[in-house]
């Protein structure tokens, strides 16, 4: 914390500091105290993913309002669906519905949530549904 020649205080990190001003038969203390900005809400973008199962998807969190603390903790409802590590990427593991959370780090009652549906990778032409494309799925679909 700082104070220019004009008394125009200020200050870039948290903490208090005590200012003394001396004039004519008169002395001031003034002291400042610099608190750190308390989170309000949290946004995950994107807030809606559909996913093939092994399909990755990066998540971000922005923590409002800007001058809070941006660090957030990640965390998913059902980890058999998929599961998200501490930077946000989320990997599909079965098929399902997930909520995907981030929590502020300096408040746990603020939260930002997604959705995210993990479906069965869908092969265009796979008749038989075996996940390949052969030519015995071409003869069901001349039949």
């Amino acid at each position: 914390m700082r104070a220019n020649t004009v008394g125009l205080a200020s200050g870039n990190h948290t903490g208090t500091i005590t200012f003394t001003g001396a004039g004519i038969n008169k002395t001031v203390n003034v002291t400042l105290t610099v608190i750190e900005l308390a989170p309000t809400s949290i946004s995950i973008t994107p807030n809606i993913a559909t996913l093939n199962i092994i399909d990755t998807q990066q998540f971000n969190a922005t923590v409002l309002p800007a001058g809070a603390d941006q660090n957030v903790i990640w965390s998913v409802d059902n980890d058999t669906v998929g599961t998200i590590n501490a930077t946000g990427l989320f990997t599909a593991n079965a098929i399902g519905e997930v909520t995907v959370t981030a929590t502020s780090n300096v408040n746990e009652s603020i939260m930002g949530t997604a959705i995210v549906t993990v479906m069965e990778e869908f092969v265009i032409g796979d008749v038989d549904g075996d996940g390949y494309v052969k030519p015995s799925d071409a003869l069901s679909v001349l039949r």
